[in-house]
């Protein structure tokens, strides 16, 4: 199965430390702790902290599946500290970001890419890091579980709709076993963009039509572009649709957050280019702005005539090698490379629809 390359980058609003990158199970995790605004606490307590926090990620099985070091996921996490709220105690915010390998392509797909502002939490240098996913136990060790687990749900949907959702429901049980955390972001009542809410719009069967969207993207958008563009940019338009019919059933949700703060600037990329058909940078602009109205100054590149072709070109497809065309991944906005040359895909072949994927 296929390994998760994880980057936590964990900011404290209170000094710059460094990141450590290191292997894991299913995740390689990349883990900065930046600290610009300390006062009394030791910069150290932060350096300790983030080699435990990586030793937490990377030495902990958290699935059953096996997965090859080509098939990781990238996952970084940014966690700022605004104050020291006591000698152990942090207010602080994180940016969450993971990115999963696009099949036959150096390009790293982006999955998630995601602030949470409510990220407080203790802690005393050489504490250990209990966890208990049955319980609640630590408050950071609590945070980060449930990040995993939410990029392990996200990651497993773009192979197969709905496959990711035993990981999505760990997510779910671990809010639930938070309520009686003092700290903000696990309850339903404190707003509707927190972290109870984004597996709870994952998880409706109201918004089953964004996850069907976000699985036709991935699997059969980005990861046919290696050889059918056309076809493939056509199945991003699908799970566009997709996607705008969710959020006409439940308007705004942070799920469809989740997935413009992802994705928006890729899709500028994939259809802004001079082998895209007029008509798809349309229906592409349409989408975008329809989803994200507030951004549609950033998407009215889309609404320029491309320049014509000229005579001989294969129109994003595959490249006759004997050309001086560029690579397919440079024509859809992906890094030339020898890239992924094993599709990506979860171990337990049942998992995929459509005979395996």
């Amino acid at each position: 199965m296929r390994n998760i390359l994880v980057s936590f980058v964990v900011f404290f609003t209170l000094g710059s430390l460094p990141y450590f990158t290191a292997k894991a199970q299913e995740i390689n995790a990349r883990i900065t702790i930046n600290t610009p605004k300390l006062v009394t606490v030791d910069p150290q307590v932060f350096k300790t902290l983030e080699n435990e926090l990586r030793e937490f990620i990377n030495n902990r099985k958290w699935t059953d599946e096996v997965y090859k070091p080509e098939e990781r996921i990238s996952l970084n996490l940014g966690i700022s500290i605004s104050e020291e709220l006591g000698a152990t105690y942090f207010k602080a915010s994180a940016n969450i970001q993971a990115s999963r390998p696009v099949y036959n392509s150096a390009y790293q797909t982006a999955i998630i890419n995601h602030v949470d502002k409510d990220f407080d939490f203790e802690y005393a240098e050489y504490q250990p890091l209990e966890f208990n996913e049955n319980g609640y136990a630590l408050e950071i060790t609590h945070l980060v579980a449930y990040y995993v687990y939410l990029t392990l749900g996200l990651d497993q949907n773009s192979f197969s709709a709905d496959a990711g959702n035993p990981f999505l429901i760990k997510a779910q049980a671990l809010c639930n076993n938070a309520q009686q955390s003092k700290n903000k972001g696990w309850k339903a009542f404190e707003g509707n963009r927190n972290r109870y809410w984004i597996v709870e719009n994952l998880l409706s069967s109201k918004y089953k039509m964004f996850n069907q969207g976000w699985y036709t993207y991935h699997r059969m958008g980005l990861d046919q572009m290696y050889n059918k563009a056309n076809d493939a940019r056509n199945a991003i338009l699908e799970a566009l649709t997709n996607i705008q019919n969710a959020n006409q059933q439940s308007p705004n949700v942070v799920a469809l957050s989740l997935f413009l703060n992802a994705k928006s600037n890729e899709i500028l990329s994939i259809f802004n280019n001079d082998q895209v058909l007029p008509q798809d940078k349309t229906k592409a602009y349409n989408a975008l702005v329809d989803l994200d109205p507030a951004n549609t100054e950033k998407y009215k590149t889309l609404r320029t005539i491309p320049k014509l072709q000229q005579p001989g070109s294969m129109g994003g497809g595959i490249i006759n090698p004997n050309s001086d065309s560029r690579s397919i991944q440079q024509n859809v906005g992906f890094p030339a490379g020898p890239g992924n040359q094993s599709r990506p895909q979860p171990a337990n072949s049942n998992m995929f629809p459509r005979g395996g994927g």
